[in-house]
């Protein structure tokens, strides 16, 4: 900053701005005549003599300027000068270019520092994560930019966490086997009801693994409880049902009776002989 002499007047208060931002400042009181302007910061506008009225100086904070109070002065050429502090406050601010899915056992994703403040950043698996990978750290100067690739383990649904002092985030990425082909999931069933309370039986299909999502069938017997077919009918047709589900995230269509495979008949119990006034006999 260049030096104004032989005073230095300090105008109150101080203004505010944001790195990125335009400061305009007005100095009034000034005497008609050639100006002299000193400043720490850019200048967009230095005016080069004053008329009597109010001059208006506007200066530029960049971006990644660092936070503190820096001072503007302008006066008369040889003359008492007055000087406009601007205070530039910190910014702490983080842009992460994270893509939503990856193949194979990596990812690579772009960091980069948008504000005036040094940042740590920290890379971790959020909770309920299921795919794992080791926690990074790393730190970005004001403006700078990075790369981090993560060796992921696992497949499924992938919950990172990006932790710095700008706060955090959190990003979800679909993570495939090489290939791009359809995560694995298992397929569980369980047969409940009885044909005792006459609520008849069904079978209940539950989609288990990284889909994290769950498919019911329910499948009654015939009103005259015949069962047909055999059991492997009934549990291939309702696999395929289950996977349609999934794939079109809609419920799988109704099984008609009809269609019921492999379900015993029930057990009947004898009746007691009755006599013609319609008690039981001993």
């Amino acid at each position: 900053m260049k030096r104004l002499f032989p005073v230095l007047f300090l105008l109150s208060p101080a203004l505010g701005a944001k790195p990125g931002e335009v400061a305009i400042l007005p100095f009034p009181g000034l005497p008609p005549g050639a100006l002299e302007v000193a400043s720490d910061l850019p200048l967009l506008l230095a005016p080069q003599a004053s008329d009597g009225g109010v001059v208006l100086v506007a200066v530029e904070v960049p971006p990644r300027f660092p936070p503190g109070s820096y001072r503007v002065c302008l006066g008369p050429v040889g003359g008492e000068a007055l000087c406009r502090e601007v205070t530039v406050e910190a910014l702490a601010k983080l842009r992460a270019k994270v893509p939503g899915e990856a193949v194979g056992g990596s990812l690579r994703l772009a960091l980069k520092n948008e504000g005036n403040l040094p940042l740590r950043v920290w890379l971790s698996p959020a909770e309920g994560s299921e795919v794992f990978f080791p926690p990074l750290a790393l730190s970005l100067l004001p403006g700078e930019e990075g790369e981090a690739e993560l060796s992921l383990s696992g497949f499924g649904l992938l919950r990172l966490r990006v932790a710095s002092e700008a706060g955090e985030a959190f990003y979800l990425v679909r993570v495939r086997p090489e290939g791009g082909k359809p995560l694995p999931y298992t397929l569980s069933g369980l047969l409940e009801g009885g044909y005792a309370l006459g609520t008849g039986t069904s079978l209940r299909l539950a989609l288990e693994g990284a889909l994290s999502r769950e498919a019911r069938l329910a499948r009654k017997t015939s009103p005259q409880g015949k069962p047909q077919g055999s059991s492997r009918t009934q549990g291939v047709s309702a696999f395929h049902e289950a996977r349609d589900a999934v794939r079109t995230g809609l419920p799988p269509p109704p099984t008609p009776p009809d269609q019921l495979q492999g379900v015993p008949r029930p057990p009947r119990y004898p009746q007691p002989e009755q006599d013609a006034r319609g008690k039981g006999k001993p």
